[in-house]
């Protein structure tokens, strides 16, 4: 596979007029490691596996199903709470319940971007904080985090819906949206985010109107001039 071209963009007319980055919330999973890296394909087939043999759900229903309520509900588990009787910290211990050494290790590099930006960072994730500790403690880099907000915390509610993004303000303590940054490589978890005002980068290769910035790894998040 060739090298990756390291993509930069600013996408002129959103949300340019700056005041003091005082916040920085990131999400976890495809934001802080390569989304292509064998985890969620791990993750979703553990997904499919609980569903066919706890829930009952005919397998070949299950991807459609699936899609159906990433598009309804945001998640997967969101839509198996509202039409199942579902043991949901049950379903995310099962999910989660993989050995993170075969996808991921101590990431120099990522440690240096997120030392390099002095700002609170906090993890804004529709998983479970026992995963997202996990996932920070592979990647050597759980004590750069002041907390994480997580599916918990929303109490099983998650992005995109719009309260938990107001939820997650609140949480990380930053009175004034547009103080806050928040890093997602999920396109449509952006516009909520963006209509109160915080200030979205997309990491990946997605498009968003509601991006500010779009970059192609993490690896760029402290060279923006957002941050300079």
């Amino acid at each position: 596979m060739g090298q990756r071209t390291t993509r930069i963009e600013l996408n002129v007319g959103l949300n340019l007029t700056l005041s003091p980055v005082t916040h920085i919330l990131l999400d976890l999973d495809g934001t802080l490691y390569p989304k292509d890296n064998g985890i969620w394909e791990e993750i979703s087939r553990r997904m499919e596996h609980y569903m066919a043999e706890v829930l009952a759900i005919p397998p070949a229903t299950i991807p459609a199903l699936r899609q159906n309520y990433f598009l309804n509900y945001g998640t997967t588990l969101r839509g198996l709470q509202h039409n199942y009787n579902l043991d949901s910290e049950a379903y995310l211990a099962y999910v989660h319940d993989i050995d993170l050494s075969r996808y991921l290790e101590p990431d120099s590099r990522l440690r240096r971007v997120l030392l390099d930006l002095p700002q609170p960072k906090f993890i804004f994730t529709n998983a479970d904080r026992d995963h997202s500790l996990r996932i920070l403690t592979a990647l050597g880099i759980q004590d750069l985090f002041n907390g994480i907000f997580d599916v918990w915390a929303m109490q099983y509610n998650n992005k995109p819906h719009p309260e938990v993004y107001t939820q997650a303000l609140d949480f990380i303590g930053a009175g004034d949206p547009s103080s806050c940054v928040f890093v997602e490589d999920t396109p449509h978890n952006l516009p909520p985010a963006h209509e109160l005002g915080m200030h979205t980068v997309l990491v990946g290769t997605g498009t968003s109107a509601a991006a500010d910035y779009t970059v192609t790894t993490i690896y760029e998040l402290s060279s923006l001039p957002l941050f300079r």
